[in-house]
């Protein structure tokens, strides 16, 4: 008999989020049949040995070097038999069954080849971010906009995150595996299946914890985030939409640059803890860096040295 699920997790230094993780799977997913892969893309923290030794009934793929995510996935979905299969992040938490939610909502809503689950912080407060297309407009209307409606219900959606994206494998079978530039996987996915016809939903009783950026997220890697969540907004435009509007969203994300940067730089001025002080001169960083790529007209010049770049 067929699974109803194949959940794919890749890990990168985050032992012990990917172990309260495996934990959450197992402890709240009760319906559905599922599988788990985990693809170590070569931690240095005993990752591959924790899962090994905690979870015999996980396959565990091992990489040699830092395929990236999108490589990790692409490398282990070929290997799964699920009739979906589920993109997961280390650092996420399952609450309430929300893997059998999201199933059963995919079987019965045959024209939804794409769900993706609510967010919440830590603390149990919503996480609001977008599920709407990317424009140069609402890019600047975003802190606008997900104060009026960043906190979502179950709703049709243009796109969901990948950090817990469920996905129909006669979709992947129609439009491919994941594009491997950084970032963006999920809005190029979520697109490129509503274009073959299929609905991407959100779903607002499938809750999850997201505690966002475990292995990326640490202050002293803010400069490289930044700047690469920005060039993968450019690549998505420029992709799907053109290079007209990827000229257009390049001047929105000047007028981010010039804005924020000396915001950022007064908060940095008033002083506070380290990891402040970190964080914030890593963003001046990575606006430095937009704006001067931007210039040169290099921003999608890919340098994986600048990635590690640390302020």
């Amino acid at each position: 008999m067929k699974l109803d699920l194949s959940i794919v997790i890749v890990s990168y230094n985050t032992r012990d989020m990917l172990r309260d993780c495996l934990r959450s799977i197992r402890e709240q997913t009760r319906q559905a049949s599922y599988e788990v892969v985990v693809v170590d893309n070569a931690s240095a923290d005993g990752s591959a040995a924790a899962v090994r030794a905690g979870f015999p009934s996980v396959r565990l793929i091992e990489n040699s070097a830092n395929a990236g995510f999108s490589g990790a996935n692409n490398q282990a979905i070929p290997e799964t038999s699920g009739r979906y299969l589920l993109l997961l992040n280390a650092d996420t938490l399952i609450l309430d069954g929300a893997l059998d939610r999201m199933v059963r909502y995919l079987d019965e809503h045959p024209e939804t080849g794409i769900a993706g689950a609510k967010m919440y912080d830590a603390g149990g407060r919503p996480w609001h971010y977008e599920t709407w297309d990317v424009t140069p407009w609402r890019y600047l209307l975003g802190p606008w906009l997900l104060r009026r409606n960043g906190d979502r219900g179950t709703v049709e959606a243009d796109w969901v995150c990948g950090a817990c994206l469920m996905i129909r494998r006669e979709v992947i079978d129609r439009i491919g595996l994941l594009d491997t530039f950084m970032f963006g996987e999920d809005w190029d996915w979520c697109y490129r299946a509503r274009l073959a016809g299929w609905k991407v939903a959100h779903l607002g009783d499938a809750r999850i914890v997201h505690y966002w950026g475990g292995s990326a997220g640490r202050a002293e890697l803010s400069p490289g985030r930044l700047f690469v969540t920005r060039q993968s907004r450019i690549y998505y435009v420029r992709k799907h939409l053109g290079k007209w509007r990827a000229t257009l969203f390049s001047l929105a994300l000047v007028v981010e640059a010039l804005a924020r940067t000396p915001l950022l730089a007064a908060r940095l001025a008033a002083g506070g803890p380290v990891e402040r002080r970190l964080r914030l001169r890593g963003q001046i960083a990575g606006y430095r860096r937009l704006i001067w790529s931007l210039f040169r007209g290099a921003l999608l010049e890919e340098d994986p040295r600048w990635w590690n770049y640390r302020a």
